[in-house]
């Protein structure tokens, strides 16, 4: 698909832009003949000072601060649908359950991703994402960090943590 865009990129018409958002490496015939624009996640106090200009209360405030970690869009899907949120730690308790588990790849792919293949892909990518701030959440947890950590699921963590071990 890339390839195929070459064209385009190497005599786009006048006065127009192209933007391509890619999460995923792009060729490097594809980024010579493009500009690069990193965009960073939000830092902390900015997406507090949102937060508190858009009325919502303190502790809504820390909550939303850990779970969206910079991504000020997150921020703002948690603001305009507080299922969202729910949704969230519910995967999060999923990701522990699984964990623990030897469960067979077809009946975890169709417990969490569901029978829309068309989704599956976006939903395997939001739920491994939780999936790795989990493992963070029990890492800092085993570290004596808990200030740190953003999922409240301490009697599903505390019992994986006993199975494993922490080798720094």
């Amino acid at each position: 698909a890339q390839n195929a865009l070459l064209k385009t990129l190497e005599e786009p018409k006048a006065s127009k832009i192209i933007i391509l958002i890619s999460e995923n490496c792009l060729l490097s015939t594809t980024t010579s003949r493009a500009q690069t624009v990193k965009f960073y996640l939000a830092k902390e106090n900015t997406v507090i000072d949102f937060l508190k200009k858009e009325g919502v209360e303190h502790r809504k405030i820390q909550e939303l601060v850990r779970l969206a970690a910079g991504r000020h869009g997150l921020v703002l899907e948690f603001l305009r649908n507080q299922d969202k949120i729910e949704k969230h730690q519910e995967d999060a308790r999923k990701f522990l359950a699984l964990f623990g588990e030897t469960k067979p790849f077809n009946l975890f792919a169709f417990d969490i991703l569901g029978k829309d293949l068309d989704r599956a892909r976006e939903r395997w990518q939001e739920f491994s994402e939780v999936g790795l701030r989990v493992l963070r959440d029990m890492l800092l947890k085993s570290l004596g960090l808990n200030e740190h950590v953003v999922y409240n699921l301490s009697e599903a963590e505390d019992k994986l943590l006993k199975n494993f071990s922490l080798f720094l």
